[in-house]
């Protein structure tokens, strides 16, 4: 009887376990799209003091963030802005030994290191930035679980 009942326990226990894994990852995710939220946020706080929250983008429609410039268009970070104008690294700083990043159809992702490159955003386990469109669609931030 008692053999039967562990093993009864065991069948329904074991896959809560197993799934521990992606619930961790999941987690990490979730944990990176909160330092991306509070960095947008950051940068259009700046965009509004220096009143250039309503533009799009352009050469000139920029924040300094710890003394680099931050690209934006409606006073948040482009998705995939890099180069003369900042990066995605002067807003989050990333372990770059756990996670990867690459631009998917033109959004910012974040993926952990050793899962599959996203080449969609359906793609589990990334965190996806899609940059705001018009000033009343603010940027979203999304997870896809893994």
């Amino acid at each position: 009887m008692v053999i039967i009942l562990l093993g009864v326990v065991s069948v329904t226990a074991l896959p809560k376990f197993f799934d521990m894994k992606s619930n961790a990852r999941t987690a990490s995710l979730k944990a990176v799209k909160g330092t991306m939220r509070t960095a947008v946020d950051f940068t259009y706080s700046k965009s509004a003091i220096k009143g250039n929250h309503n533009l799009t983008a352009g050469s000139d429609v920029y924040v300094e963030i710890n003394g680099n410039p931050v690209s934006i268009k409606f006073g948040t970070p482009l998705a995939n802005y890099d180069g003369d104008k900042g990066s995605w690294d002067d807003l989050i700083h990333l372990d770059y030994e756990v996670f990867s990043t690459k631009i998917v159809s033109g959004h910012f992702v974040v993926f952990l290191k050793g899962s599959a490159v996203p080449i969609s955003l359906n793609d589990e386990c990334i965190v996806l930035y899609k940059q705001a469109n018009k000033i009343e669609n603010p940027p979203k931030i999304k997870v896809n679980g893994c």
